[in-house]
């Protein structure tokens, strides 16, 4: 299979699994561990393009080697979107409305008003939806994606 398809695959697989299990641990309840969640699927995003890239810096030149990174990334955003999705519609269908009980906590805890927080709680509810939240997915998988793609490139293209 084209290696930056497979990758991707994986990829995708990986963060769907990192997903799948800050839900169950119940991770996204709390307010220290919700946050854990972005940096870690960063990181397997990191790892995955290192090695990806890797295994053709030698033949590849720099545009190729972007390029691999970002079809890397497309195919992956397409798995991230479908898990996302389907985690916050179906396997915790009450995500939306604690994640909204905790920014509550969160905003009093900081003393805001009862009508401050209403307010940035009705924003907060308004793209609070398992669309918004997988494209989201999408749009940081992408964008992280071209990132990485030109720094690993170059830096790979170097080391060759």
């Amino acid at each position: 299979m084209f290696l930056p398809i497979r990758s991707g695959l994986i990829l995708g697989v990986l963060v769907a699994a990192w997903s799948l299990f800050n839900g169950y641990m119940g991770w996204y309840r709390h307010p220290s561990l919700s946050m854990a969640f972005v940096p870690g699927a960063i990181g397997l995003q990191v790892a995955v393009m290192v090695w990806s890239l890797a295994l053709r810096r030698r033949e590849d030149p720099f545009l190729r080697q972007v390029l691999h990174g970002m079809v890397l990334s497309a195919v992956a955003s397409v798995l991230i979107f479908a898990s996302s999705y389907l985690a916050t519609s179906v396997l915790f269908p009450h995500y939306f409305q604690e994640m909204a009980e905790l920014g509550r906590q969160r905003l009093a805890a900081q003393g805001l008003a009862p009508a401050e927080i209403e307010a940035q709680l009705a924003t907060y509810r308004a793209m609070a939806t398992s669309g918004r939240q997988a494209f989201a997915g999408v749009m940081g998988t992408v964008s992280t994606g071209m990132i990485l793609s030109l720094l690993l490139g170059a830096v790979m293209r170097r080391k060759a």
